[in-house]
């Protein structure tokens, strides 16, 4: 249905984050992102981790060095070992946004959950956190209205669109931080011929 495509996605690099993310989520995105760069095989990285030290090293490269205009993040990387994790700061994924946000600040993530709790979404839309949307995933769980169902995932589509009308912040906050050390570079400089 074309009213369930993301707008603005064209050319766009997008990478998944989710332990389990074989469970429908790179044919769901796929058909999402159809004009993006979005590759189901090369932009996902499916691994059960406690943190991001634990992700593999071709994952953390990925991160690192992929330069994505778009992150969708599980929350719970963990899969069963957090299943009674009720704190958000405790959550793998959390961890791992904290990393991502560390190497730049300007990195768009969106988190994913299944967890229906609002202390979580508080928690990880703060601004120490950082995350710049989160998407409930629906679960056999949880009873979803075809209509709930239906603005859930507009609300993705909307938080999708916004993220990457502002992936320029992730080149902006780089350009600031080269400025910052070239700013103590040339002050150490002018101290030295002070």
């Amino acid at each position: 249905n074309a009213s369930y495509k993301v707008r603005g996605a064209i050319g766009k690099h997008i990478l998944l984050i989710d332990d389990e993310a074989n469970k429908g989520w790179t044919k769901t995105l796929s058909l999402l992102l159809s004009s993006s760069h979005f590759d189901a095989e090369n932009d996902v990285i499916c691994e059960t981790v406690r943190d991001y030290e634990q992700l593999s090293e071709k994952a953390r490269r990925k991160i690192e060095e992929g330069g994505y205009d778009l992150i969708l993040l599980d929350l719970r990387l963990g899969g069963v070992a957090e299943d009674f994790i009720v704190e958000a700061e405790q959550m793998s994924g959390y961890k791992v946004l904290q990393e991502i946000k560390r190497l730049n600040k300007g990195t768009q993530v969106i988190m994913l959950t299944a967890s229906n709790k609002a202390w979580n979404f508080k928690k990880i839309m703060s601004r120490k956190s950082g995350a710049d949307g989160y998407f409930v995933k629906e679960s056999p769980e949880y009873e979803f209205t075809e209509e709930l169902s239906k603005a859930n995932l507009n609300s993705l589509i909307a938080d999708m669109e916004r993220c990457l009308s502002n992936s320029y912040l992730k080149e902006f906050w780089s350009f600031i931080c080269e400025f910052e050390a070239f700013k103590k570079d040339i002050s150490v400089e002018v101290c030295a011929q002070l």
